[in-house]
């Protein structure tokens, strides 16, 4: 068995309760697509301490445990209706939609997330309001969802950091394939800067759609000079 966060479980357990007689009574006035549904998930399992399990007899133990203790259900549902709160007031367009990638034919190439840190080379300090454009081949590269944003601007509450997750591509063959990326960087300054890297992928015979951190590209650090 590997390890496990129980309280993802639990968590997922409540919202899907809440969701589903939302769709009956329409009382809270949320979206109950399953994009805002992984939203409030997100969000109360990022402000509540995780619970790991490895096997059968830790499941019945934490189970018990929030089951029997009366605080731990009240943080809990008080987590999930903050999130719940939050999601409401978001404005995304479209968040109803099937996010869902249609497989093509025959192997893919699937991408790993594109990750790295921008700073301004004179001060070393990481970089805001900074606006970047992935390319690959000289066209501008699609992402894997509506969550992962390209042209992708840092935000203050991420300073330097940015990431990318390209949509997976159809394999012509089983061969080998080199990617040739280039970070076009609108910092403001008098140029627009620009970063080139490569991948390098074999063909899957599925699309993944789950991402994992452990396995993403990490981008050379970047600095950006007057």
């Amino acid at each position: 068995m590997k390890i496990h966060n129980l309280l993802e479980d639990i968590v997922s357990r409540k919202v899907d309760e809440l969701f589903g007689d939302e769709q009956i009574t329409q009382s809270l006035g949320i979206c109950t697509c399953d994009q805002c549904r992984l939203d409030v998930i997100c969000y109360a399992l990022n402000r509540l301490s995780p619970r790991y399990i490895v096997s059968g007899r830790g499941a019945s133990h934490i189970e018990a445990e929030f089951n029997d203790d009366y605080q731990n259900v009240t943080d809990i549902a008080s987590v999930v209706n903050e999130g719940i709160n939050k999601v409401r007031h978001l404005k995304r367009p479209a968040c109803s939609a099937d996010r869902r990638i249609e497989q093509p034919p025959g192997p893919v190439y699937n991408f790993p997330s594109i990750t790295g840190k921008i700073f301004d080379g004179d001060t070393f300090e990481p970089l805001s309001h900074v606006l970047l454009h992935l390319y690959c081949d000289d066209v501008p590269v699609e992402m894997m969802n509506s969550n992962w944003t390209n042209p992708y601007e840092i935000s203050p509450n991420t300073p330097g950091t940015f990431s990318f997750w390209p949509k997976p591509v159809a394999a012509q063959s089983q061969e080998e394939k080199k990617f040739s990326f280039e970070i076009r960087i609108d910092s403001g300054k008098d140029a627009p800067h620009s970063h080139f890297f490569t991948i390098h992928l074999r063909p899957d015979n599925q699309i993944k759609e789950v991402f994992e951190l452990i396995t993403a590209y990490k981008v050379d650090d970047i600095y950006i000079f007057d």
